[in-house]
């Protein structure tokens, strides 16, 4: 088993008030109304301008390659509040002797 199948395995995870689920297209006024306040983003990427800008994000760089990489969602309103993302998984485990 790798990183990968592990991740699959966990592709929702919930808490008491929050689910990390797979992102979905229907995310995307949710995500344009994170990403489009230049403030939420000022470390991470520039901020969407049009909701059109946001669904081609939102499938390029969260649903296309969807391992590693969730929505949080708010367990009461359903909305997505955010994101978490693994980067620069490395397969490769050493052993230290």
């Amino acid at each position: 088993m790798n990183i990968w199948t592990k991740l699959a395995e966990f592709a929702v995870i919930e808490t008491e008030r929050l689910r990390l689920r797979p992102f979905s297209y229907q995310d995307a006024e949710d995500f344009y109304a994170i990403a489009s306040n230049p403030k939420n983003l000022e470390f991470i990427f520039p901020s969407q301008a049009s909701i059109e800008e946001s669904q081609y994000v939102l499938a390029n760089y969260f649903m296309r390659n969807p391992l590693g990489v969730w929505a949080i969602c708010d367990k009461e309103s359903q909305r997505m509040i955010g994101s978490i993302k693994f980067e620069k998984l490395d397969e490769i485990k050493k052993k230290q002797s």
